[in-house]
């Protein structure tokens, strides 16, 4: 016989928050209760991963180590030994599931679902983890129990069944996360989903910190204040850890935080766009707004000319329309002079110019549209014209 019991769970403390605060680490986890209830972490004695026939330990969580059959024997065996709960993966047909659900009502098991993929040495490790947590007081554990969905509507701004305060402090932030090239490994939102997951059972991840996907992006709400330099180290951590979980490089923003818990949908509003606006870069990392406001400045500056195209510069269309008909390159050349602060030799070489013709053609332009070099605001307002072309 082989016995697996790991005792780390145990723990004296009693009362309903060691309920609740267990509820949420095991959404956490992944594992959903298909019947019976959640237990209470102060009750349990250990977590005892199963693999055959080996006796049952009275009051542990019972996790079945696989097998399609091994769930029918299982429910019986631990309503007789008095387990706390019994958990086993998501791999019977959909037509087994109310017997299965019946069988466990019957012999008064609390039966859990997990995601059959998780490696279950890891998974026994976690939920123990979780118990001990949830009874030591390491969370406010007054907090009503929530989950994904919770979360998600906190962060579109929906309406909530609690008050906003009660599920986190002013000056919360919203972290956003997007992976540069699709992923592989499966559809792409199950792929994230499941990074999100593993990446919040890491112990260097805040306990405050709830993980949810939302169009191809993976947020994560840090439920306490934190200083500039504290947010962009967690953030910096979970990116390299999804990088790991998707195999693919990843980007990272972080929303400015919210004195108001209700207005963190303002904080995931600018972690979004601040993500977008990363996008531009070559190389991955984590982005505040201050590392991308110059960008930022420009997306304004074209919805402005957008909406009111009559404060485009007719002098930048006139080269435009001369390099169409005549296949000049008055625009390249204009561009390169503003770029390179009117350093004629080193524009020249950018283009593979000679410098006299980089002259002529300089000249040449100047004279199609009338534009005065030697205004700076003229030569500001091109600029920024020509940038938000591109």
């Amino acid at each position: 016989m082989r016995e697996e019991l790991d005792t780390t769970a145990v723990s004296p403390r009693v009362g309903a928050p060691n309920l609740i605060a267990l509820g949420r680490r095991f959404d956490r986890l992944g594992l959903n209760v298909e019947s019976g209830a959640m237990p209470d972490a102060s009750d349990v004695r250990g977590v005892q991963l199963v693999h055959g026939d080996e006796p049952l330990v009275p009051g542990a969580i019972v996790l079945a180590a696989g097998g399609a059959d091994q769930p029918w024997s299982l429910i019986p065996r631990a309503g007789a030994a008095g387990a706390a709960a019994l958990v086993i993966g998501r791999t019977w047909p959909g037509e087994r599931s109310p017997l299965l659900m019946a069988l466990a009502q019957r012999h008064r098991v609390n039966l859990l679902t997990c995601d059959p993929m998780i490696d279950r040495d890891e998974l026994r490790s976690s939920i123990s983890r979780a118990c001990a947590e949830a009874t030591s007081g390491a969370r406010n554990l007054s907090q009503p129990m929530w989950g994904p969905s919770t979360v998600l509507s906190l962060l579109l701004g929906e309406p909530l069944d609690v008050p906003a305060e009660e599920l986190a402090e002013p000056g919360s932030a919203v972290l956003a996360f997007t992976p540069l090239q699709p992923t592989v490994a499966g559809p792409a939102e199950e792929a994230l989903d499941r990074a999100i997951w593993l990446v919040m059972l890491d112990p260097d991840v805040p306990t405050d910190a709830e993980g949810v996907r939302h169009h191809g992006v993976a947020f994560v709400l840090l439920r306490r204040r934190r200083t500039e330099q504290e947010l962009r180290a967690i953030a910096e951590h979970i990116r390299q850890l999804l990088a790991l979980a998707l195999d693919r490089s990843v980007l990272a923003s972080i929303g400015a935080p919210a004195d108001d818990p209700a207005r963190i949908c303002d904080s995931r509003e600018e972690a979004e766009r601040v993500l977008s606006l990363a996008r531009r870069r070559t190389s991955p990392g984590t982005t505040t707004l201050n590392d991308v406001r110059h960008l930022a400045l420009l997306d304004e500056a074209a919805a402005v000319l957008s909406a009111q195209p009559h404060l485009l510069s007719e002098k930048l269309a006139a080269l435009r329309r001369s390099d169409s008909a005549r296949n000049t390159s008055y625009v390249a050349v204009l561009r390169a002079f503003l770029d390179n602060f009117g350093d004629v030799n080193t524009s020249a070489e950018r283009l593979g110019m000679h410098h006299n013709t980089f002259r002529y053609r300089l000249k040449r332009a100047v004279e199609v549209s009338g534009i005065v070099l030697e205004d700076p605001a003229e030569r500001l307002a091109l600029q920024v014209e020509l940038a938000i072309g591109d």
